[in-house]
Parts: C-alpha cells; structure tokens; sequence
C-alpha cells in the first residue's frame, strides 16, 4: 500500500493508531466474549474466566502490550476512556445482568458496578503490560480481581 492510499483514509498517524488500537481492543474483547460463552457455567464462573480471559489476552500478546502502554499517550485517557466503553461496558453489563437476573450479587447500579469493574480490569491490564514478566502479572492481577469481584457476591443465605 503506498503512502497516498493510507493518507486517503487516515489524515494523520494518531488515526492510524487508534484504528490500531480499537482492533486491538476488539480481538481482546472476542476473547472474552469467547470465555463468556461456555456452555453450563454459572454466571460467576463466565465473570471470572471472562476477567482472567481479559488479562491473559495482554499476557499473551506481545504486540498488544505496548500498543496498551502507548495508548492514552498518543490518543489521550479520554479518547482511550471512549473506544472502551463502546466496546466493553457492553459485555461488562451483560455479564451483570446475568448475575442480577439469578438474584447473585448483592444490590448495586449495573452501570456503576459495570464501569468500576471494567476501570479496575484496565488498571490490571496496564499492569500487565508494564511488567517484567506479564505472566507472573497477569497471575496476581487475576487474583486480586477475582477477590475483588467476590466481593458483590451475595452472601448465602440472603
């Protein structure tokens, strides 16, 4: 592709990276839709395989480490902030909605819980992609978010 035909549709390179960036984002989010989708599993089950499947995604790919590291610096937090809630709040409510149909999570603003958990999930993949050994991190990370999501768990009985 020459130069002319990539100007024609991207006026400058900070269009070129966030188009980039959004199908970066897109494949992490097919594979947490893809972990959200197995068969018989509980709702809780589908919220933390699609939690570790989030940050596995930023473990196992090299090329989209940096492309995480490099986001908010060349788009900007609120540009990133955007491309992320077109593209994963959704999912994140729906799982939400699972666990609220079944009366599983203690009472809460979908919304809110939705944007918390999705914000708390960056931060974990930034740190992921940050680090020296992003297995190891994406190991620790997972488990934190996991305590932390058991956290709206209804409690037995209730």
């Amino acid at each position: 592709m020459s130069k002319g035909a990539v100007h024609h549709h991207f006026p400058d390179k900070r269009s070129i990276f966030d188009e980039v960036f959004r199908e970066s984002q897109r494949a992490v989010m097919a594979q947490v839709a893809e972990a959200a989708s197995a068969e018989g599993a509980s709702p809780w089950a589908l919220a933390e395989s699609s939690a570790r499947a989030f940050l596995r995604s930023f473990e196992t790919d090299a090329d989209k480490r940096p492309l995480l590291r490099q986001s908010a610096g060349v788009l900007g937090a609120e540009r990133c902030r955007r491309i992320d809630e077109e593209l994963a709040l959704p999912q994140m409510r729906f799982l939400l909605e699972l666990l609220d149909e079944r009366g599983e999570p203690q009472p809460a603003d979908l919304d809110a819980a939705a944007t918390v958990i999705f914000r708390m999930l960056c931060e974990a993949a930034t740190s992921v992609a940050f680090a020296r050994a992003p297995g190891k991190a994406a190991r620790e990370a997972g488990q934190v978010v996991i305590h932390l999501l058991s956290g709206l768990r209804r409690p037995a009985g209730s």
